[in-house]
C-alpha cells in the first residue's frame, strides 16, 4: 500500500483486498497485518497469490470520511460532533 494511503488504515477497521472485507489488525510503520481464517483462505483466490502481487485495496470508508472532516477547510466543532452524533 503506497505510504500516503496508510492513514486510512486504522487498526480494528476494515480494509478490503480484491473485493474481500478484512479486519486490520495492527497497523506499523510501514504497513498494516491482517490475519486470515481458514474459511477465507479457502473461499478466496488467496491461497494462489505469490510474494510481491498486485492487488487491489481499498482503506476503510469511516477512516476516509473522518479524515475528510477533520481536514475540511470548514473545521468541525464539538457542537457538529455532537448535532451529527444525534442524527444516529
Amino acid at each position: 500500500l503506497p505510504q500516503a494511503f496508510l492513514k486510512f488504515v486504522v487498526p480494528k477497521g476494515s480494509i478490503t483486498v480484491d473485493g474481500v472485507s478484512l479486519t486490520v489488525n495492527a497497523v506499523e510503520k510501514e504497513g498494516f497485518r491482517l490475519t486470515l481464517i481458514p474459511h477465507s483462505l479457502h473461499n478466496t483466490l488467496f491461497l494462489d497469490y505469490a510474494q510481491k502481487q498486485r492487488v487491489n485495496i481499498e482503506t476503510d470508508m469511516f477512516a476516509r470520511y473522518v479524515f475528510h472532516m477533520l481536514n475540511s477547510e470548514k473545521k468541525l466543532s464539538w457542537d457538529d460532533v455532537d448535532r451529527i452524533s444525534s442524527l444516529y
